[in-house]
């Protein structure tokens, strides 16, 4: 697998507010650099699970994520399995976990052995990396790549929560670190060319509404929570949408804004889309998740996230939490949303925050803004022809 790493999303250095322990009674943080997790596994206590809270909703998409633990005893009976993007609330098996114990390293994909190698655990470095990119991932452990694949369909298995289970032994966790990563491939930059469509919402004849209904005042239409806007027009990529775009505030909201949501590239697989639409009772998400489109998710989850997906399936490509990449009530934001052949970008005040290939991409749709929470103003919409130009 090959790929680059753009930028550290998490780690390598541990906060204890970051990890949750079950049956680690003698959990021990050392905050005296470099800081780790220690705990002692002994008589009395067999197993610990030790589980990243850091997020609401654990990592994934496109990135490289690295355990490392320093073994201090070890025996026959010691093991440790690190369980990625594992789903705690289901009862099916989810994600990508490597075990070592009884002589071996086992790789599974969900509840399927696709990896052994002879191993075991013993004391020593022992580390444990995961990467997910678009469809496929690879494992390490020591260095050593273990496997490379494919994951199922829908290809979700790379998002979920992090969590590490050692028996009757000794160790310490020295450091976790998630990276985001994107592939490597010969990147184009773009110019627009020809402007396809532009309004100032003098009018709604071009839209269909699902669910509260939208207000248009001072040329911008405020999109009303919970509902979704589309613009009728079919458009064609490569293409370039740009916006201005203004979350407010949304009145008991525990993080005073949320979720200022943008699509393109919208459509039906097996229908006609604005037909569809028309017949929905409300703008509730289930509706929309068998559609395909590109789904930017800007301070979602009560602004804890923002995020990039491509439905159907809502495969996550990209995520941030920091306070940086999250939402400010009141402000206005300049969006741009980019088909260009492979690649998918979004820009925020002319900084571009996300660029990701997509081997498969959406070619082809419609373009919709989502109101969830908080009411969300746009104005100055246009759609631009783009062409490829050298960076």
């Amino acid at each position: 697998m090959n790929y680059d790493i753009l930028e550290t999303l998490y780690g390598p250095g541990l906060r204890p507010e970051d990890w949750a322990g079950e049956g680690a009674g003698n959990l021990h943080y050392d905050a005296a650099p470099p800081a780790t997790l220690s705990v002692a596994l002994r008589a009395g206590a067999e197993t610990v699970i030790l589980a990243r809270t850091w997020h609401p909703l654990g990592s994934g998409g496109d990135v490289e994520v690295s355990v490392n633990l320093e073994i201090l005893e070890a025996g026959a009976e010691s093991s440790c399995l690190v369980k990625f993007n594992h789903q705690p609330n289901t009862r099916a098996a989810t994600g990508i976990s490597v075990r070592a114990g009884a002589g071996a390293l086992i790789v599974c994909l969900k509840d399927r052995e696709i990896a052994r190698r002879p191993g075991g655990l013993a004391p020593g470095r022992f580390q444990v990396r995961l990467a997910t990119l678009g469809e496929f991932f690879a494992v390490w452990v020591q260095d050593d790549c273990l496997v490379e694949g494919r994951m199922d369909p829908p290809f979700t298995d790379n998002e979920g929560w992090l969590a590490i289970e050692v028996r009757r032994t000794v160790f310490l966790l020295r450091s976790v670190e998630e990276r985001a990563i994107a592939h490597r491939v010969a990147w184009t930059g773009w110019t627009r060319s020809e402007r396809l469509f532009s309004t100032r919402f003098e009018a709604l004849a071009d839209w269909t509404f699902n669910g509260a209904a939208p207000k248009v005042a001072d040329g911008a239409c405020v999109f009303q929570p919970v509902s979704l806007g589309v613009l009728n027009r079919l458009f064609e990529g490569p293409l370039a949408v740009e916006c201005r775009a203004t979350p407010l505030p949304a009145p008991g909201c525990p993080s005073a804004v949320s979720d200022a949501i943008f699509l393109w590239m919208l459509t039906h697989p097996q229908g006609d889309l604005l037909e569809y639409l028309r017949g929905l009772p409300d703008a509730a998400l289930r509706h929309y998740m068998p559609l395909a489109f590109y789904w930017m998710d800007f301070g979602g989850t009560n602004n804890a996230t923002t995020r990039l997906r491509k439905n159907p399936n809502r495969h996550l490509i990209r995520q941030f939490t920091d306070p940086a990449r999250l939402l400010t009530s009141g402000r206005t934001y300049a969006i741009t949303l980019v088909q260009a052949e492979h690649q998918v970008e979004f820009w925020v005040d002319g900084r571009r925050w996300i660029r990701a290939w997509d081997a498969r991409p959406l070619r082809a749709g419609h373009i919709a803004f989502r109101s969830l929470i908080s009411p969300l103003v746009i104005r100055e919409l246009a759609v631009w022809r783009i062409l490829p130009c050298s960076e």
